[in-house]
C-alpha cells in the first residue's frame, strides 16, 4: 500500500512486521503485537524485557496493573557514587507497613513488584518480576481508577484542562467534557478527584510568579500590538500600586468616540481584590468599547487623579468632554483636578437606586407617586420647572422631612436632566455600560485570578468585542434598510447612519406622526403639538416649540434631544416632514452615529495604522493543522490499520518538526535591543507605543494578597446621598415616648402580653386582673421622671436606692 503525504511517498507495510529503525515504544508495540497473541490480555511483562528508559518501563507497567486489577508506585533504588542511577524498583501500592494500626491505609506488605536494572548500553532490564499479590485486585474501571497510578492525566488532557478552567469552566463542567471526550464518563481513566487536585494545583502553579508573568504577558501583546500602553505605579518596596493599560483599538476608538466617557469601580474579583475599573464608551453602532482598564490599590483622590492623568496621556493629551461615574467624592475631587474642562456627571441609577429602601410603602405600593416620580425625572427639561413640580410632589406626598429625598435634590446639578441638556452624552444617563462590562468580564475571568490570567483573559474580552463590532460593521454595509413609513428623510437617513442608530431614526420618526405642526413665524419657528396618545406612552409635556436658523441648517427644540444624544427628536422631524424635506439639514447629522464615523476622526496616520497580523496569523496556522489533525482521527478511528498508518507518519512529522526549529535565542541575536522603560516623576513606569517595544522585569513585586472572605468594605469617600445617618436603637425609641409612657415603661417588664382577654399571661402586671392593661391599673403610680420611687432596697426597704447602695450593707461590711 502506498501514501503520499505532502511532497513525499513510501511504501508502508500493513501489520505488526514494521521495520525495527522506526522505533516503537513498548506500550505502541504491545498494542501492535496484541493480535497475534493468545489470551485476553495485551500487555504481559516477564524477566528479560527491555526498556529505553526508568519512564518507558513505568508506564508500561502501569499499562499491565491496569489489566490485572492494582496500582503501582517507584520503590528503592540505587544510585552510584558518580550520581549515576544503576536500579530503579516499581512496586505495587500495597506493598509495606504502616506502624500505626489507627491509620487508613492500603499498605498490606503486598510482594508485587519489577525490578531494573541498566545495562552498558543505558538501556534498563527486568531483573526480577514478582506477579503474585497479598490483597484483593480490582475488578471494574470504577474500582480501578481509584489507584493513584491510574489517575494520572496525561499531557493533552491536562492542557485541555488548563485552557478550560482558565476560560472560567466550573469544575463539575470539565468534568463532563472529559467524559464526552471518551463516549462515556465511565471510561474515562482517571477520576474527577484528580481533576479537581489538578485543578487546585493549576491554580497555584499560576499564582507563582505572578508578576513576572503579568510582564511578560504584556511584552507578549506588545508584539501583535504596537498600540499597547502599560504604565505602573510603585511604592517604596516595589510592589506595584497602579496599573493601567489600554489597546491601540481602545486608543484609535476613543479617537473617534472619547466624547463621552463612564468610570466605575465596583469590580473586584481577582487574586489581590483590588478595584478593577474600566474607562467605557459607545461607538457608533451603539455597542459598548473600551478605551482603557486600570487596577488601584485604594480608592483615594490621589489614585483616582493618577488614573485620569494616565489616561488622557496615553489618549493623546485629549480629555473627554462628558464623564459620568458614581458619587464618590474621591472620584469628584479627581475630576477636578485632573479633568478640568470635562463635563462630570453622576449615574442617576446610583443617586436613584436606594429610593425604595428609603421611601418605603410610598414608592412600592403607590403607583401615582413613581409616575410623577418618573415624569419628572425623564421628561422634564427646564429648570425651573423641574424645581416647581419636584416641590409639589414632595408636598402632595407629605414628604418635606424625608432626608434622602432632601439629599438628592441638594444634588440636582450632578444627575438630574436639565442641568445637563445642553452637554453631549451619547445617549447615556449611567453608568450602566460599566455595569455590564464588568458583569461581562466575570465570564471571562475565574474568582481570585491572578494578575497575569486577569490581563489575558481581558485582552480575550477586547477581542471578542472587535468580532461584534465587525459582525455589526458588515450588518451595516451590506444589509438592506426597510424603509416603513415612506418619507424622503427616512431614506437619507438609511444611507447615513448605521443599522441600530437608523432604526432609532426610525422610531422617533414614526413617534412623530402623533404630533401637528403649526407655523409660528415663517420659516422660523413653529409650534409641534401632540395631537393623539394612541400608541403613545408620554406622559409630560404636549406642546413644543422648535426653531430654525436663518441658513436651515440647524433646528433647536425645546426638549434639547439632539444637544443631549445627538438624534433628531420627533419634534425636530414633525416640522421637517411638514416642510416635505428631502434630506436631513448637516446641523442635524451627527458623525459619530454615521457610517463613516471612523473615516473622518481626529486619528492620527500612526493610530490609524492597522496592528501587527502575527496574531491573525498564528491563529489562521493553529485552525489550519488543527482541522487536518481532527479529519485525521475521524478518518483512522475506525480502524487499526489507519490508526497505525496515521501513528507513524505524526511521530516522523514531529520529528521532522524539531529537526527544522530555528533555536529562538539566534533570532533574537539580531534584533536590536529595546531601550529601557521610561521612568516618571512619581514611580511611574511607562511605556508606549514611541518610547519602548518591551517591560522590564526589573523588581517589581505583586501587590499584598488579601485573604478575607467575602467582599470587603469599600474604602472610598461616599457623598452624602450614599451615607446613611444611623440613630441608635435607644435615641429613635425615646424620641417616639411621651414622659407619661416613658414612666409607665419603666415600670412594666418586657417581653409578656398585656392584652386582656387573651391566651394565658395576658393580663396586668401589677394587679394581675384580666380586665385592664397594666397601663391602665389603678395601682399604677409613677414617681419621678424614670419612676425611681417604685425602686425599693432589698436589705433596708427603703426606695430611692438599691442593696449595692445601701448604708447598711456598707456598715455591715
Amino acid at each position: 500500500m502506498e501514501l503520499i503525504l505532502g511532497s513525499f511517498s513510501c511504501s508502508t507495510p500493513i501489520g505488526a512486521n514494521l521495520p525495527a529503525a522506526w522505533n516503537y515504544g513498548a506500550v505502541e508495540r504491545a498494542l501492535r503485537d496484541a493480535g497475534s497473541r493468545e489470551g485476553a490480555d495485551i500487555f504481559d511483562i516477564a524477566v528479560g524485557n527491555v526498556f529505553d528508559s526508568t519512564q518507558e518501563a513505568y508506564e508500561f507497567y502501569n499499562m499491565y496493573s491496569w489489566e490485572k486489577g492494582f496500582g503501582i508506585r517507584y520503590g528503592r533504588s540505587h544510585v552510584t557514587s558518580g550520581g549515576q542511577r544503576r536500579r530503579q524498583d516499581i512496586i505495587c501500592s500495597c506493598q509495606g507497613h504502616d506502624q500505626s494500626n489507627e491509620s487508613r491505609t492500603v499498605r498490606c506488605g503486598c510482594p508485587a513488584m519489577v525490578r531494573l536494572v541498566r545495562n552498558d548500553d543505558d538501556a534498563w532490564v527486568v531483573s526480577r518480576f514478582v506477579p503474585e499479590h497479598s490483597h484483593p485486585l480490582s475488578v471494574s474501571c470504577g474500582e480501578k481508577r481509584q489507584w493513584n497510578s491510574h489517575s494520572r492525566i496525561d499531557e493533552m488532557t491536562r492542557d485541555l484542562v488548563r485552557h478550560l478552567r482558565l476560560n472560567n469552566v466550573q469544575i463539575s463542567r470539565v468534568c463532563s467534557i472529559i467524559g464526552g471526550m471518551h463516549s462515556s464518563n465511565s471510561y474515562v481513566p482517571f477520576s474527577r478527584q484528580s481533576i479537581r487536585s489538578l485543578c487546585a494545583r493549576l491554580s497555584q502553579e499560576s499564582i507563582v510568579g505572578d508578576m513576572t508573568k503579568t510582564i511578560e504577558k504584556f511584552n507578549e501583546l506588545k508584539e501583535n500590538d504596537p498600540g499597547l500602553v502599560v504604565k505602573m505605579q510603585l511604592d517604596g518596596s516595589q510592589r506595584v500600586k497602579s496599573l493601567f493599560w489600554c489597546h491601540g483599538s481602545g486608543r484609535l476608538n476613543y479617537s473617534y468616540f472619547g466624547d463621552v466617557v463612564t468610570f466605575d469601580t465596583t469590580y473586584r474579583t481577582n487574586l489581590y481584590n483590588l478595584p478593577f475599573s474600566l474607562f467605557v464608551g459607545v461607538n457608533n453602532h451603539f455597542q459598548t468599547t473600551f478605551f482603557g482598564a486600570v487596577l488601584l490599590t485604594e480608592e483615594t483622590i490621589k489614585a483616582f487623579s493618577w488614573a485620569f492623568k494616565i489616561f488622557v496621556e496615553a489618549m493623546g493629551g485629549r480629555s473627554p468632554k462628558t464623564i459620568l461615574t458614581d458619587q464618590c467624592k474621591g472620584m469628584k475631587a479627581a475630576i477636578k483636578d485632573a479633568l478640568p474642562a470635562t463635563r462630570h456627571r453622576w449615574c442617576k441609577w446610583h443617586v436613584l437606586r436606594k429610593a425604595k429602601e428609603s421611601l418605603g410603602s410610598i414608592y412600592s405600593k403607590n403607583t401615582d407617586f413613581k409616575r410623577d416620580l418618573r415624569e419628572l425625572l425623564d421628561e422634564i427639561v427646564s429648570i425651573e420647572e423641574f424645581e416647581s413640580r419636584w416641590a409639589d410632589l414632595v408636598a402632595t406626598h407629605h414628604l418635606e422631612d424625608n432626608e434622602f429625598l432632601s439629599n438628592a435634590y441638594e444634588k440636582r446639578t450632578m444627575w438630574a436632566k436639565p442641568f445637563f441638556t445642553d452637554t453631549f452624552c451619547a445617549g447615556m444617563t449611567s453608568t450602566q455600560r460599566s455595569e455590564s462590562a464588568n458583569h461581562m468580564l466575570k465570564t471571562y475571568i475565574p474568582r481570585s485570578a491572578p494578575m497575569h490570567l486577569f490581563v489575558s483573559q481581558y485582552d480575550r474580552m477586547i477581542a471578542d468585542r472587535e468580532a461584534d463590532e465587525g459582525k455589526e460593521e458588515h450588518a451595516t454595509k451590506q444589509t438592506r434598510r426597510v424603509l416603513k413609513l415612506g418619507f424622503p428623510i427616512e431614506l437619507h437617513a438609511a444611507k447615513f447612519f448605521t443599522r441600530t442608530m437608523f432604526d432609532k431614526f426610525s422610531q422617533e420618526l414614526y413617534r412623530s406622526n402623533a404630533f401637528g405642526c403649526y407655523e409660528v413665524t415663517a420659516n422660523h419657528s413653529y409650534r409641534v403639538v401632540l395631537m393623539s396618545r394612541a400608541g403613545y406612552y408620554d406622559h409630560g409635556k404636549t406642546e413644543y416649540m422648535v426653531t430654525v436658523s436663518a441658513d436651515g441648517f440647524q433646528y433647536y427644540c425645546e426638549c434639547k434631544k439632539f444637544e443631549h444624544c445627538g438624534l433628531p427628536c420627533r419634534h425636530v422631524l414633525k416640522v421637517l416632514v411638514h416642510n416635505l424635506a428631502s434630506e436631513i439639514p448637516p446641523g442635524l447629522l451627527c458623525t459619530r452615529w454615521g457610517r463613516e464615523a471612523k473615516m473622518t476622526g481626529r486619528a492620527s496616520a500612526a493610530e490609524r495604522s492597522v496592528p501587527s497580523n502575527r496574531r491573525a496569523e498564528s491563529a489562521t496556522l493553529h485552525a489550519v493543522v488543527y482541522a487536518a489533525s481532527m479529519e485525521l482521527v475521524r478518518m483512522c478511528s475506525s480502524s487499526r490499520h489507519h490508526t497505525e498508518i496515521a501513528l507513524d507518519y505524526i511521530t516522523r512529522a514531529k520529528e521532522a518538526v524539531v529537526a527544522s526549529t530555528v533555536i529562538p535565542h539566534l533570532v533574537h541575536a539580531t534584533t536590536p535591543k529595546p531601550e529601557q522603560p521610561t521612568p516618571l516623576a512619581d514611580g511611574s513606569v511607562v511605556d508606549d507605543r514611541e518610547e519602548t517595544a518591551s517591560l522590564d522585569k526589573r523588581f517589581v513585586a505583586a501587590p499584598p494578597r488579601v485573604r478575607s472572605r467575602g467582599r470587603p468594605k469599600q474604602s472610598r469617600i461616599k457623598s452624602p446621598i450614599e451615607v446613611k445617618k444611623k440613630v441608635s436603637k435607644k435615641r429613635r425609641a425615646s424620641s417616639q415616648l411621651t414622659d407619661e409612657s416613658r414612666n409607665v415603661k419603666a415600670c412594666i417588664k418586657p417581653g409578656g402580653k398585656d392584652k386582656p382577654g387573651g391566651k394565658s399571661g395576658s393580663k396586668c402586671r401589677i394587679c394581675g386582673s384580666n380586665a385592664h392593661y397594666a397601663v391602665k391599673c389603678d395601682r399604677n403610680q409613677v414617681a419621678g421622671p424614670r419612676g425611681i420611687g417604685l425602686r425599693k432596697c432589698s436589705i433596708c426597704g427603703v426606695a430611692g436606692h438599691n442593696r449595692n447602695s445601701c448604708s447598711r450593707k456598707k456598715k455591715a461590711d
